[in-house]
C-alpha cells in the first residue's frame, strides 16, 4: 500500500463534507491530519479476513471486492465503491475481520485507527463510533438476511430433488 495523498484530493470537498457532516471543521482537519491515505494496485489486498479490526477505511475512490472465505474457497460477496466504508464491522465490534478486501481497480482509501479517533474531541468521537456502529449493525443483518434466504432456497432445492428421486424423476447427468 502506497501512501496517496492525491487519492484525498480526488475525492471531492463536497464529497468529504457530506461523508463528515455532523463533524466541525476543526475536527474534520483533525481527522486529515491524522489519517493514512493510501493508494492499492489492482488485486492488492487491503485487509485480511481472520487479521485483527484495528482500523476502518473510507474508500475515496476505485473499487474493493469483498471476500469470504466459504469452506476453503474465496467467494466474492459484493464490492464497495468510492464513498463506501470498509472494515467497519470489526472495527466497531472488536472481532476480528470477517471478510477480505482487495482492490478490483486502482483505489485510495483513507485508514482511521483508534489513535485518530482519540485525537477528535468526545462528541466527536460519539458520533464516529455511533455511525460506524450503526453501519456495522446495518450490515450485519443484511448479511444475516441474505444467509436466511439462502439457506431457505437451499432447503427448497433439497426437497425438491428429494421428491423427485422418489417419484424416480431426478435426472443425473455425468460428464
Amino acid at each position: 500500500m502506497a501512501n496517496d495523498t492525491q487519492g484525498l484530493k480526488r475525492f471531492s470537498k463536497k464529497d468529504l463534507q457530506s461523508t463528515f457532516s455532523e463533524l466541525s471543521e476543526s475536527d474534520r482537519r483533525t481527522l486529515y491530519t491524522f489519517s493514512e491515505i493510501s493508494g492499492l494496485e489492482t488485486g492488492e489486498v487491503l485487509m485480511k479476513e481472520g487479521d485483527p479490526g484495528q482500523t476502518v477505511y473510507l474508500i475515496l475512490e476505485g473499487e474493493l471486492k469483498i471476500i469470504k472465505d466459504t469452506n476453503g474457497q474465496p467467494k466474492e460477496i459484493t464490492s464497495l465503491r468510492s464513498g463506501d466504508w470498509v472494515g467497519e464491522i470489526a472495527f466497531s465490534k472488536k472481532i476480528p475481520r470477517t471478510a477480505s478486501a482487495v482492490a478490483s481497480v486502482p483505489s485510495s482509501v483513507m485508514a482511521i485507527s483508534g489513535t485518530t479517533l482519540n485525537a477528535l474531541n468526545a462528541e466527536a468521537q460519539v458520533f464516529f463510533l455511533k455511525k460506524l456502529n450503526d453501519l456495522a449493525n446495518e450490515r450485519i443483518s443484511q448479511l444475516v438476511s441474505s444467509e436466511r434466504e439462502l439457506n431457505s432456497l437451499n432447503r427448497r432445492l433439497i426437497d425438491r430433488i428429494h421428491s423427485e428421486r422418489s417419484q424416480g424423476e431426478l435426472w443425473v447427468l455425468r460428464p
